[in-house]
């Protein structure tokens, strides 16, 4: 898994990268191999629900080892990442998110030398 983070402004993210498709396969058996176990059967849309399942969680791992990278604060992020892109190539998926985090605002300042003036009327 390739994660490449771009930090556009001062509270916008760029993630991209791509992940191969042999990481979600493995996933998706993972579980499929787990649902058996518990005596369910893997069939038609059942196994691909679990190929979808697993794209899901390959996704949140890509996330979160982009905002593990940029070193972004978990309580700083606004909503949820926005998938920007979702490209099948031929061995790998590539992804392109961006995530958005609150701005960081400095209340040390002394506002005082720019308030304006006032003489109250008589």
């Amino acid at each position: 898994m390739q994660v490449t983070v771009e930090k556009v402004d001062d509270i916008n993210y760029v993630l991209s990268g791509t992940v191969a498709t042999s990481i979600i396969d493995a996933k998706a058996q993972e579980l499929r191999d787990k649902a058996q176990t518990d005596g369910m059967e893997v069939i038609g849309e059942a196994a691909e629900r679990f190929e979808q399942e697993a794209a899901g969680q390959i996704f949140n791992e890509f996330i979160n080892k982009g905002i593990e990278e940029a070193k972004i604060p978990m309580e700083t992020l606004l909503g949820q990442p926005g998938l920007k892109k979702y490209e099948k190539r031929a061995d790998q998926v590539f992804f392109e998110v961006d995530l958005a985090t609150s701005p960081s605002i400095n209340t040390e300042v002394d506002y005082s030398d720019i308030i304006p003036s006032f003489e109250k009327p008589k």
